[in-house]
């Protein structure tokens, strides 16, 4: 199996499977941007380290063993503790991101 690892300023991402939906590990090291997504749902399912999850004008905790459900037009934002990894399983749309802020100067 070929998995497709994505250098990112806040870790890294790795494609494990992509058909009718998509699944990603992230590997975070710094907070993400905040961001919306126009069409995708994801779920977020902590498996290593722990963090904050940033849901519009909420926070809750990213621990192993919890789940958390990002909407299509939430705000978010994801920010580790200092090691995070998450196991993401989403809807196939790749590109859908729209960044609110950005401190990685990302559009």
């Amino acid at each position: 199996m070929n998995i497709d690892r994505i250098e990112k300023p806040w870790g890294y991402e790795e494609i494990l499977y992509q058909a009718d939906y998509l699944v990603k590990r992230l590997v975070l090291k710094g907070e993400t941007s905040t961001h919306y997504h126009t069409v995708r749902t994801e779920h977020l399912f902590p498996v290593k380290g722990q963090g904050v999850v940033h849901l519009n004008n909420n926070v809750f905790p990213l621990l192993p063993n919890s789940v958390v459900r990002i909407d299509k037009g939430v705000i978010h934002k994801i920010v580790p503790t200092n090691y995070l990894e998450i196991i993401e399983i989403s809807d196939v749309n790749i590109d859908d991101v729209v960044r609110v802020e950005n401190k990685h100067g990302r559009r």
